[in-house]
């Protein structure tokens, strides 16, 4: 019998022996980039390829696809920042430059009614244009940035969910979509809304979003092509993880 118990100890020794040599494996440590104007940091997947387009990163697998990506000014100031940008372009004679970077602001329709659009639409165009295409002068281009800007101070921004609700229909889904559940959330002291779409009549296909309000700006992180149920878990993690750096300054909140 001792003889046995001996023969046992050893057995189990041996096998206890690897698994404790067996290093932990490393832990892992969020990925800190920047996406426009958000400073982030979050756990990349396992096993999803991370693919940096500036103001868009996309984390892809297979058939499945997660953006993040800042879409631009969505309050008053920071509407007034860009077209300020954009004036000071053209004052440096880089008409191509001012054009391009103006027309490309995203959700004018967050700041203006259709009536108020009307009422600015010929200014938006006159500096659009920038005398690129129509004779205009240079005295011409800067009143139509001053009645712009005029008219962008005078507007008030609306709360995040509100200008949510704004933002999804134009640029995330027409008459066919709408959104299934809304949820307000914080993140590192910025507002943020936390949100899911299906189809209106059907209610399948869901898609996940979270949108943040940080530097007057809107990070958007969301699923694109791909199956559900396979991003779900994906996409949750990223949002757990997601941190924003902290800012001296405002946090770009909506009152």
């Amino acid at each position: 019998m001792r003889t046995l118990r001996a023969r046992g100890a050893v057995l189990i020794l041996a096998v206890l022996l690897p698994a404790a040599c067996t290093p932990a494996p490393e832990p892992r440590h969020p990925v800190r980039f920047t996406v426009g104007l958000h400073d982030i940091s979050l756990l990349e997947p396992e096993g999803w390829e991370h693919l940096d387009h500036g103001l868009e990163h996309r984390f892809h697998k297979g058939r499945n696809s997660i953006s993040v990506a800042d879409i631009g000014p969505v309050t008053r100031d920071g509407y007034l920042r860009e077209m300020n940008r954009a004036l000071a372009l053209f004052r440096e004679e880089r008409l191509e430059d001012a054009s391009a970077y103006i027309s490309s602001l995203p959700l004018r329709s967050v700041l203006f009614s259709p009536r108020q659009w009307d009422e600015v639409s010929d200014a938006w165009y006159i500096a659009v244009d920038g005398g690129l295409r129509k004779p205009v002068t240079t005295n011409d281009v800067e009143l139509a940035y001053r009645d712009l800007l005029d008219m962008v101070a005078s507007r008030e921004t609306e709360p995040l969910p509100i200008l949510v609700e704004r933002i999804m229909p134009e640029l995330y889904f027409g008459a066919h979509r709408e959104i299934a559940e809304q949820v307000e959330v914080v993140i590192n002291d910025r507002p943020a809304v936390r949100l899911e779409t299906w189809d209106r009549l059907s209610h399948d296909h869901r898609r996940g979003f979270l949108l943040v309000l940080d530097h007057d700006n809107l990070l958007v992180v969301r699923m694109e092509l791909g199956v559900y149920e396979e991003m779900k878990p994906v996409f949750d993690a990223l949002v757990a993880s997601l941190s924003l750096k902290p800012d001296q300054g405002s946090t770009g909140s909506t009152s």
